[in-house]
């Protein structure tokens, strides 16, 4: 969706400092679900009147200063994503232009005929394990790596397939756990849905040598 400038129209007080685009990874388009985004200088200080919502996933910045800034984002349907890449000029005559890939997390409204592997992480009693990470073993370029949220689900997902069957392996670790590693199939037009436990890793107990023992 292009900017919209009459928006600063006989706006003398107001100057365009960046426009942000949210861009869905999975359709390539504009996000979907509301989302918010915090400006803060590498410095230190906040700029969060700075932003103005143009749109479903176009933010404009006005009257920011000049420098280095990091651009925190949250959506509804994506992992939470931070960059320090955007510089911000201070000029009347320019402004900054951005755009911010995020991906589908366990809550997104993905299609039915979706390639997708749905998961759950607990211990060994049952209760969800978040913060697990979840990734390809051997590394492969899709699907990416993720983690597991709050409530130990996660979601990884397929824009296409080399065959009509595809066998992965994929390594679950957290600090604290015993990592595992499982092996999976995917198809077409198909979610699988799993659940996994982990382990608590034994404590490693160090030897010593009481002082002054030969």
């Amino acid at each position: 969706m292009p900017l919209d400038l009459t928006t600063f129209a006989g706006c003398s007080q107001l100057r365009l400092s960046a426009v942000i685009m949210l861009l869905d990874d999975w359709t390539g388009g504009l996000i979907q679900g509301r989302a918010a985004i915090k400006l803060q200088h590498i410095h230190g200080y906040e700029r969060r009147r700075s932003i103005i919502a143009q749109a479903d996933g176009v933010f404009t910045l006005v009257n920011v200063p000049s420098g280095l800034y990091q651009i925190s984002v949250e959506a509804q349907y994506y992992h939470s994503r931070t960059t320090y890449t955007l510089y911000l000029p201070g000029q009347a005559t320019s402004f900054a232009d951005m755009s911010i890939i995020l991906r589908p997390n366990a809550n997104y409204p993905f299609p039915a005929d979706a390639v997708l592997i749905r998961g759950i992480i607990t211990n060994q009693q049952g209760t969800p394990l978040p913060g697990v990470a979840i990734a390809p073993s051997p590394k492969r370029p899709v699907p990416l790596p993720t983690v597991s949220a709050f409530n130990g689900r996660f979601i990884m997902y397929f824009k296409t397939l080399n065959s009509d069957s595809e066998t992965i392996q994929l390594r679950l670790t957290k600090r604290g756990f015993n990592s595992n590693k499982v092996t999976l199939n995917v198809q077409p037009g198909r979610a699988t849905l799993h659940t996994f436990k982990l382990s608590p890793a034994k404590p490693k107990i160090k030897s010593s040598v009481p002082q002054g023992a030969i």
